[in-house]
């Protein structure tokens, strides 16, 4: 919006911005007002860029997680896998799952039967990482 309203008050005619009662302030401000047109038109360019970029690194931890999980965590995310979506009760392996929460595999969603037992689910961005052919296939 920044870049859309400081756009305005450079690229309109003074003409038109006189009617809105404008001119004074963008003839006065036009450097400043350049300076935050530019600087809010690349956020608004790059913010997305970085934020794929974010998404995509990501995977590629998990996936790297992934292939060299050992037994106890991956019987776990196999467990969770067959849980389908629903917080998995978590007793007995509560390390390998703070492991797998640690490298953004797994997260505790739910607190079951008081302090007792735990529940956690996948992440989004794990299950999507899942969902790979290369991952279903090895953890059938």
């Amino acid at each position: 919006m920044i870049a859309f309203v400081t756009g305005l008050l450079i690229f309109l005619p003074l003409s038109l911005l006189a009617y809105f009662g404008l001119d004074s302030i963008a003839a006065k401000y036009r450097g400043i007002i350049s300076l935050v047109f530019l600087f809010s038109s690349l956020l608004a360019v790059t913010e997305p860029l970085e934020t794929k970029y974010r998404e995509w690194a990501g995977k590629g931890k998990i996936r790297g997680y992934l292939n060299d999980l050992p037994g106890f965590e991956r019987a776990l995310l196999k467990r969770c896998l067959l849980n389908d979506g629903q917080a998995t009760r978590v007793i007995s392996d509560e390390g390998p799952a703070r492991s797998l929460e640690k490298k953004d595999i797994l997260w505790k969603s739910a607190e079951l039967d008081g302090q007792r037992a735990v529940g956690y689910s996948i992440t989004h961005p794990a299950r999507q990482v899942l969902k790979e052919p290369k991952y279903v296939e090895m953890f059938k």
